[in-house]
């Protein structure tokens, strides 16, 4: 019996970035004060994960989709970048 093709991995590098941002609070004052037009922009993106500058020369990982959010919160599924 065969076993199942195990799947690539993705990147960090291969996730988009949503461009823009302050070089010290990144997005967040975007985040904070225009939250649904931040959520909008992460959508247009086209993409279930997106790396979001949260300052001082930090990333986040935001999650667009519950189903992908699931695979995330697994304990075998690694997020370091």
């Amino acid at each position: 019996m065969q076993s199942a093709p195990t799947p690539p991995s993705t990147t960090a590098d291969a996730l988009p970035r949503l461009r823009g941002g302050w070089p010290i609070v990144g997005h967040m004052l975007f985040q904070l004060f225009r939250p649904m037009e931040f959520l909008a922009q992460l959508r247009r993106l086209d993409h279930d994960l997106a790396w979001v500058n949260v300052g001082r020369g930090r990333w986040g990982l935001y999650c667009m989709n519950p189903d992908a959010y699931e695979v995330l919160k697994d304990k075998s599924c690694s997020v370091q970048h």
